[in-house]
Order: structure tokens, then sequence, then C-alpha cells
């Protein structure tokens, strides 16, 4: 593999870590899924591990858009493994207000963390294969947040 293309699969993995979290806080599920491979596997923090579209989906479809939700995404690094798979890591920080105002009030992050991702080279372009996070620095009580509409509840 010469230098052009490891640089252009490290940027087109750059790209889906990135994307991940815009569309995740714009509510744009379609532009989700369409970043993971069909069989892909979605390690979710509150959820569990969602494996492939369907239980993805099935997750997004039932996530409240009541929240206001920002994730900032740094520190990406990707290695290239060959020519259709990559792996990398991200650090994200995410802030979140529960009654969804904008703006909304800084009281500081709500967690601060790191993602493993795993990529692979599919029909339609660069996928995730694999993305599970890992929260390292948490704000405060996990137990009030709006996951799922029926969190709204509470």
């Amino acid at each position: 593999m010469n230098e052009q293309d490891r640089l252009a699969i490290e940027q087109a993995c750059a790209r889906l870590v990135t994307a991940f979290h815009v569309h995740i806080d714009a509510f744009e599920h379609d532009k989700v899924i369409n970043l993971f491979a069909e069989d892909a596997v979605w390690v979710h923090p509150m959820m569990g591990t969602l494996n492939g579209h369907a239980p993805m989906r099935a997750y997004l479809d039932a996530k409240s858009r009541k929240p206001a939700a920002m994730h900032i995404t740094t520190n990406i690094l990707i290695d290239v493994i060959d020519d259709t798979h990559a792996k990398g890591s991200a650090y994200y920080t995410l802030y979140y207000d529960g009654e969804g105002r904008t703006p909304a009030p800084v009281t500081g992050p709500t967690a601060i963390g790191q993602y493993t991702d795993a990529f692979v080279r599919t029909d339609k372009g660069w996928r995730f294969s694999r993305r599970a996070p890992k929260n390292f620095f948490t704000g405060g009580d996990f137990s009030n947040l709006i996951l799922v509409k029926s969190d709204e509840q509470r």
C-alpha cells in the first residue's frame, strides 16, 4: 500500500468518527445507521451491545428527542491494518441538558471518554465494524439521563 492510499483510508475513517456525533446530536438516524456495516457492533454505554442495523434502528427510533446533547470529538487516531481493515480511537466530551433548553446552561461535561473503533471497507465505502466507548470521567449521576422516549415519564 502506498502512502497516498494509507492517508485516504485514514481520512475516510476519521470522517466516520466525526460524522457519528454530528448525526447523533442532530437526530439524523438514517445517517447514523449508514456509518455502520450491516453486521457491525455498536456497544452503547447505557443500552448494551447492538448487533447489526436492526437493533441500532430500534434504539434510534425509540430515542428521545427531548434532551439537548453535544459531543465534542478529538484526538482521532486511525491505524490502517490493510486495504480493507483499520482500527482507531478518539476522545469524546459530552455536554447534556435533559430539558433540551436552547441555549442550555453549561454545567460542565456529563462524560469524557474514549471510543475504540474497528473499520471495514464495504461495497459502500468505509464503515464502522465495531464502535465501543468507555467513560473515564462522568459529571454526576447518570440515572437521570433521558435515553429513550419512555424515560421522559420519570
